[in-house]
């Protein structure tokens, strides 16, 4: 029988001010959509000047910086314990979703509470890259470490205690 857990991170707290970066964005927007027409009014009068140029490029960068970059405000991270794997999916503006990690956990070396000796240990170790997947900072945090291709993992998530449970019973070093 398969065992399936599936969570949803998302940030605690008031949503106001991301509702008012989501807001100012869209006003950012709007301004530098306006400058960035204006410097291709300009240059389609054939107006070849370096102000022109310099508004349109500015203007047409800057909207699409902020295009790309408004669904970050309101991200959400998502696991899926499907026996014996994490899934790691990151969820920007409720809209798009991106797959980060599958983690099969029978190859984890070590894992635990993300407050002690232990995890300070491996947090200090030379080549370890960290994946946080953590939104909230009073939210319990777990981690697990795990060595991938040659390259060292340390991951810090914020599950429940009882996917953690599912987890330990897949691979009861992590608790060790």
């Amino acid at each position: 029988m398969d065992n399936f857990k599936e969570e949803v991170v998302t940030r605690k707290g008031s949503k106001v001010l991301s509702t008012v970066y989501y807001l100012l964005t869209y006003v950012f927007l709007a301004v530098f959509g306006i400058i960035g027409m204006i410097g291709l009014m300009s240059l389609m009068n054939l107006e070849f000047t370096l102000g022109a140029v310099l508004r349109a490029l500015l203007g047409f960068g800057s909207c699409w910086f902020l295009w790309r970059s408004k669904d970050n405000i309101n991200i959400e991270y998502e696991y899926t314990y499907t026996s014996g794997e994490m899934d790691y999916a990151k969820v920007m503006g409720g809209r798009r979703r991106k797959h980060l990690l599958t983690l099969r956990l029978k190859d984890a070396e070590a894992g635990g509470l993300a407050d002690g000796d232990r995890f300070n240990r491996y947090q200090s170790m030379q080549g370890v890259k960290k994946i946080d997947m953590t939104l909230n900072f009073d939210a319990k945090k777990y981690f697990i470490y795990f060595i991938r291709e040659g390259n060292k993992h340390l991951l810090t998530m914020e599950c429940s205690d009882e996917m953690w449970d599912m987890i330990l019973k897949t691979n009861p070093r992590l608790g060790a």
